[in-house]
Order: structure tokens, then C-alpha cells, then sequence
């Protein structure tokens, strides 16, 4: 006869306990069977919530050059960037991104450039030691630490000579960092809101002939080295926008290789608030409106590269770069002797 059980007390079959975990009810969390909201992904952006961050951006950089001329890089410009971040981000919230993901796209955009801002303030530091190991004899480790943080100051009583060695330092070029943080960062937000592919997208269906294709290309790389202000933006964004279509139209990876060089890439250095004619001017001392007018290869690459791509010339399809595969070798004959020591009969 079984013992009698008492009564409440459950007896569990031998063997490994298996717990099972019921799905979650609506509206709770898989993880701690709260309830809770999941962050929203964001809606797609109309043509105006694309357009209104960039109108923002080109109205406040042509503001600040207007009103600080070419001193605008020593900070104005970089304010105005970072307000046009700002109100890119207002438009994403209403679109419906969370801060914290508009966060991690600015924080992500700023990334990429830390790399670049560790070569600018070596490049400084450079600047500096190199101006004044060719001008002070004897170079005590004081003068080089002071150099390589703050510059070397030129007191040669030439004034030609002062004005030319009188540069470099780290802080010298904290300015030019400053502009690739606030560039960035506003590139980042456009990207990750999806503003640039809404502006991208009616330029490719748009560009029904092998010319405007090109053409809108160049356009495109040309306007994004203005609108986001870094050249890997304008190389890369072009080239994930319109690879399929240059697919699609037989048109060999060259060709739009060469059309995303000659615009995105020699144009950069153009753009004072570009990440490149940041460089470039804060490296060399010399503003971008003064040395542009004498940067011929830059400006006409994106010109020939259009004409080219009208005109035909030079632009490869992809049947033309296909190489014949090479021809099978003609079998041989087996000699007499070999057949009969195979087959195993006498010839």
C-alpha cells in the first residue's frame, strides 16, 4: 500500500529539472517580464525634412563668412556647424529617433575622424619643432616641449621670415580639429536619419542617360564635400547610391571609380569647412579662398569627367573589361606503347 501523501506537498519526477520560460505578454520585455515600450526605429524622412538641415547648414556658413570673412574658420564656422547638427537632430526626434540613437550616430561620425585629429595635433607638434630646430642653434628640451604644444615664435627681426616660421603647435590646430568634430557629427545625423539617401534617390531616377548618370555622380560628391564636410562621406555615399544602377546599365565599376574621384576626392581641399581644406589650411597657413583659384587640376577633373562621360569617351561597360577566358588545351595522343601498358594487351 502507497504512503499517503500529505496534503500541499507536490512530488517532482526524478531526473534534471527543465524549466520553461512562457513568451512574454504584450507590451512586457523578453528579458525582465516588465512591460515596456520598445525605442522607436525612426519613420522615413520627406523631401523637406531632407532638405530643411542642409538649407540650415548652407544659410549659417554663408552668414558666418559673410560677416567674419576669412576668419571665420577660428571658431564661427564651427558653431554654425554644430547648430546645423543640432537642428538635423530636432528633425530626426520628430521623425521619431531616440536621443540616445542620434547620440550614438554623432558619437559613431566623430569616431571615424579620431584617427585624422591624432595626425593633425603629430603634424603641429612637427610644425613646431621643425621651425625652430632650423632657426635656434642650440634647442633645450623646454624650448621643444613649448614649441610642440603652443608653436614657435620667430624672432629673427625680418619680418618676411617671423611671419613664415612664427606657426605650428598642437594648439594651433585645435581649431581645425573642432571643425572635423562638427562636421562629422552633422554628417553622422544626416546619414543615420536617412536625409542623404532621401536627396540621393530622386538624383539616381532622374539620371536616364549614361551622361546625366555621370553627371549626377559628380554632382552629388561635389554637394556632399559642401553639405557634410568630409570626403569619405562624398566617396562612399555615391558609390552605395549608384553601383546598382551603373550595374544595371552595363557600366563598368571603373567608370564609376574615376566619376566619385574627380568629384569627391580633388574637390575636398575646396571647401574651407571640409575635413581636407581644413587640413590643408590650417597645415599651410593659407586660406582656401586664396589658393583655390590656382587649383586647376581640381577644378577641371570633374569637368573632363563629365564631358567624357556625354561624349562616350573612355567609359567602359562591363562586356569590354571581361577578358576571354583562355582556350582548353587540345587533348594529346596517347602513344601506341603507353595505350597497350595500360589496357594491359599488346599493341
Amino acid at each position: 500500500m502507497a504512503p499517503r501523501r500529505p496534503a500541499g506537498i507536490v512530488v517532482e519526477p526524478a531526473g534534471p529539472r527543465v524549466e520553461t520560460m512562457e513568451p512574454p505578454q504584450n507590451g512586457e520585455n523578453a528579458m525582465d517580464g516588465k512591460a515596456g515600450v520598445q525605442p522607436p526605429e525612426g519613420r522615413p524622412p520627406s523631401l523637406l525634412d531632407a532638405v530643411l538641415p542642409v538649407v540650415v547648414m548652407i544659410g549659417l556658413i554663408a552668414l558666418t563668412i559673410a560677416t567674419f570673412g576669412v576668419g571665420a574658420t577660428d571658431g564661427p564656422l564651427q558653431v554654425a556647424l554644430m547648430l546645423s547638427a543640432a537642428f538635423a537632430s530636432l528633425v530626426a526626434l520628430k521623425n521619431g529617433y531616440s536621443t540616445a540613437a542620434i547620440a550614438d550616430a554623432a558619437i559613431g561620425g566623430v569616431t571615424t575622424a579620431v584617427g585624422a585629429m591624432f595626425i593633425l595635433l603629430s603634424v603641429g607638434a612637427l610644425i613646431g619643432t621643425w621651425n625652430m630646430a632650423g632657426t635656434i642653434p642650440t634647442v633645450v628640451d623646454e624650448a621643444v616641449y613649448a614649441a610642440m604644444a603652443t608653436g614657435f615664435v620667430s624672432a629673427s627681426g625680418v619680418a618676411p621670415v617671423d611671419e613664415l616660421f612664427s606657426r605650428g603647435g598642437m594648439a594651433g590646430l585645435l581649431t581645425t580639429v573642432w571643425l572635423v568634430l562638427a562636421a562629422m557629427a552633422f554628417a553622422a545625423i544626416l546619414e543615420h536619419a536617412g536625409f542623404l539617401d532621401r536627396l540621393l534617390q530622386p538624383v539616381v531616377m532622374r539620371a536616364r542617360t549614361r551622361g546625366r548618370l555621370i553627371l549626377a555622380v559628380n554632382s552629388s560628391a561635389i554637394g556632399l564635400n559642401v553639405t557634410a564636410g568630409d570626403q569619405y562621406v562624398a566617396d562612399v555615399l555615391p558609390s552605395r547610391m549608384f553601383r546598382n544602377e551603373f550595374r544595371r546599365r552595363g557600366l563598368a565599376p571603373q567608370v564609376l571609380s574615376r566619376a566619385v574621384e574627380d568629384s569627391g576626392t580633388v574637390t575636398s581641399p575646396l571647401v574651407p569647412w571640409n575635413t581636407c581644406g581644413a587640413y590643408m589650411s590650417g597645415v599651410l597657413g593659407v586660406q582656401t579662398a586664396s589658393y583655390l583659384p590656382f587649383c586647376f587640376f581640381n577644378l577641371l577633373s570633374p569637368i573632363l569627367d563629365v564631358l567624357y562621360g556625354f561624349l562616350g569617351f573612355k567609359v567602359q561597360t562591363i562586356d569590354s573589361t571581361k577578358t576571354p577566358a583562355p582556350e582548353a588545351p587540345a587533348p594529346t595522343a596517347t602513344p601506341a606503347h603507353l595505350d597497350s601498358a595500360i589496357s594491359g594487351s599488346p599493341t
